[in-house]
């Protein structure tokens, strides 16, 4: 992830430009509870979890890259 510019990160991921898609994005929970929404500009996605799943996720995360 070192070169993802820092700058896009914040751009993408601004709470005042994503605030209409995160809101929206409570109206259709999964299954388990969490919801993914694309950032404004569709560069990332964002989704809830819950502690063990980001425990099983940043565990997995080093082998994905």
């Amino acid at each position: 992830m070192d070169n993802i510019d820092k700058e896009k990160i914040r751009f993408s991921l601004s709470a005042k430009r994503n605030r209409d898609s995160v809101f929206k994005a409570g109206e259709s929970q999964g299954k388990s509870g969490s919801f993914f929404v694309f950032s404004h500009d569709h560069e990332f996605i964002i989704k809830t979890m819950y502690e063990d799943e980001l425990k099983v996720f940043l565990n997995a995360l080093s082998s994905y890259f």
